[in-house]
């Protein structure tokens, strides 16, 4: 009574024919990219906010006393660098979140880029870093 009504042959839906390089591959590989990426952020910001909280006092002892540079130099200069590494520990947390959520590519990128030079502790920041970067690098096509 309720017969399907016949498709003609060679009829396609309206995106047409699936070939199996057209379809979307789904791995794992974009949320590990992210989970390093938040690492190396959290580690980051571990690293960059213990400089930033350092006091003066802490660079007297390592100064020698006819040091051309005063431990207020060396506090600044330790600042900016910790502010520096703190917005970029904060990209590379946009970064991670963006690649757990595939969404934005390049902006996972910027972010993995950008962790590499947040250093972290014993460099681990920069090396998740890295890592995140290769596998972002092999999974561009499923971002969308």
């Amino acid at each position: 009574m309720n017969e399907p009504t016949p498709v003609p042959e060679g009829y396609y839906p309206p995106e047409g024919p699936q070939e199996p390089s057209q379809q979307k591959r789904s791995t794992s590989l974009p949320v590990i990219a992210g989970v390093l990426l938040i690492i190396a952020a959290l580690s980051g910001f571990l690293t960059w906010s213990n400089l930033l909280a350092a006091d003066t006092s802490m660079y007297q002892n390592v100064l020698p006393p006819d040091s051309p540079i005063t431990p207020q130099q060396v506090q600044s200069f330790l600042q900016t660098c910790s502010i520096i590494g703190v917005v970029f520990s904060a990209l590379a947390l946009i970064g991670g979140l963006m690649a757990i959520r595939r969404k934005s590519w390049g902006l996972a990128m910027i972010g993995s880029i950008l962790g590499l030079f947040t250093i972290g502790v014993f460099f681990t920041a920069s090396v998740f870093s890295l890592i995140a970067l290769v596998f972002l690098l092999m999974t561009r096509r499923e971002f969308t």
